[in-house]
């Protein structure tokens, strides 16, 4: 017991160090991309965004007349604070195409999604304290990850940020805190309209655990927490205004998919004939009619509704097992596989959820790393097009492939949701 007692402390300081050594990797690598503009379209998009709440004040951010054109699809209101914040920070903001060419202003635009996935390293490396070998493993994939480093660090976008209050209600659920779960539900709403298609996952297992009272809480403090935020901007611009990152969240991009490697990907290969599935391709959008009427987009929404309603089945069946992160991997993979529209990017909450399934499935490190390669190839296929066809990737040689592996990784994932391991890696909660 002395001996115990003795050692507590000085696995604590290994746990530390390690824990230090991980995050000054994951920092160290991400900041040697901070100052490039990897997709500068997205980027000049924030900067004139910038520019409105400067000028026009960020309340009055959603209003239409100061939409850049019709594809400027504007995000939920935390995200447009933390532009603000940015513009604060930055002082007055120019042409969009300018500051897009200053270093410092490209850098300034990923201190939020840099943090924010720094911060989900931490968060798992945490939670995962009393299995120190997987916790190592994990904590270090997340922070090497190329896919994560290149969206975060070289492309600027936020994914990283709704991200992380995604994970940490799959951890307050897994340690039994339903109503914080629901707050981080909250906050990943108002930070990117994806999170949304958590609610199944967090409705389920919620009521299954906690009973109905819990449920209606829960609810009740997302309720509350969406509504404050979004009160001022109402105010000040009109309910629908306000609203509009949701009301006007689909549409801008109508075909069948979006550099997307999935399984509208290989459809549209079918219907191309075997030649390059392109983005903007109007021979691909999805409202041209199928079959008994549907067009591809409502077959599509279809085939995800009706998915969802199978997982949610799996959960209630399955609730009280602690497997929240393969739910939510096989949950965000789906809405990577099955709708239309779907951008390369929308596979990042479920290349995270899966990778820490791990912790919960061992089954699930080779479909961790499958996806690992696949979104990565997605990504950098995005960015950098000449790059791959110069190492001999492009997509029009490989696209197909990915998106066929994928699929494949889809159907593991699936199996291990619906086959429970008979000796799972956390048997309770972490």
């Amino acid at each position: 017991m002395v001996e115990n007692t003795a050692a507590a402390p000085r696995r604590r300081i290994q746990q530390g160090i390690i824990l230090v050594v991980i995050v000054a990797l994951a920092v160290v690598i991400r900041l040697n991309f901070v100052e490039s503009p990897g997709y500068v379209f997205d980027l000049r998009s924030f900067a004139g965004w910038m520019r409105v709440i400067q000028t026009n004040g960020v309340l009055s951010f959603y209003e239409p007349q100061y939409r850049i054109d019709a594809e400027d699809r504007t995000y939920p209101p935390l995200s447009t604070i933390s532009f603000g914040v940015l513009a604060n920070v930055y002082g007055e903001v120019g042409n969009a195409r300018m500051e897009t060419q200053r270093p410092a202003f490209v850098s300034l635009l990923k201190v939020f999604p840099i943090a924010a996935e720094i911060i989900l390293i931490v968060a798992v490396y945490v939670w995962l304290n009393p299995h120190p070998v997987i916790q190592r493993r994990i904590s270090l994939a997340l922070a090497l990850y190329p896919a994560l480093i290149v969206i975060s660090g070289w492309w600027g976008q936020v994914d990283a940020m709704y991200t992380l209050f995604l994970v940490t209600a799959l951890i307050s659920l897994n340690k039994d805190r339903p109503l914080w779960a629901w707050a981080s539900f909250a906050v990943a709403l108002l930070l990117k309209q994806p999170a949304v298609f958590f609610a199944p996952l967090i409705l389920v297992i919620t009521f299954r655990r906690y009973g109905w009272r819990k449920t209606i809480q829960g609810i009740a403090v997302c309720a509350v927490l969406c509504f404050v935020a979004f009160a001022p901007f109402m105010l000040t611009s009109g309910v629908q205004n306000a609203l509009s990152p949701y009301l006007q969240a689909g549409g801008t991009f109508p075909f069948f998919t979006n550099n997307a490697y999935n399984t509208w990907y290989i459809l549209g290969s079918f219907v191309k004939e075997g030649a390059q599935v392109v983005f903007r391709d109007p021979e691909l959008m999805d409202a041209q009619v199928w079959f008994a009427g549907l067009s591809y987009q409502a077959v599509g929404l279809l085939a995800f509704a009706a998915y969802t309603l199978f997982l949610m089945a799996i959960m209630w069946k399955q609730a009280e097992q602690r497997r929240e992160f393969v739910w939510a991997a096989a949950l965000f993979f789906g809405f990577f596989m099955l709708p239309t529209e779907v951008h390369e990017r929308y596979l990042y909450p479920a290349a995270i959820f899966i990778l820490i399934a791990v912790a919960q499935d061992r089954r699930l490190w080779w479909a961790a790393l499958g996806v690992g390669i696949t979104f990565t190839y997605n990504i950098m296929a995005v960015l950098n097009e000449g790059m791959m066809r110069d190492l001999m990737l492009a997509p029009a040689r490989v696209g197909v492939t990915c998106a066929l592996i994928n699929l494949a990784l889809f159907l593991i994932l699936n199996s291990a949701v619906i086959f429970p391991p008979t000796n799972p890696t956390l048997r309770t909660k972490a």
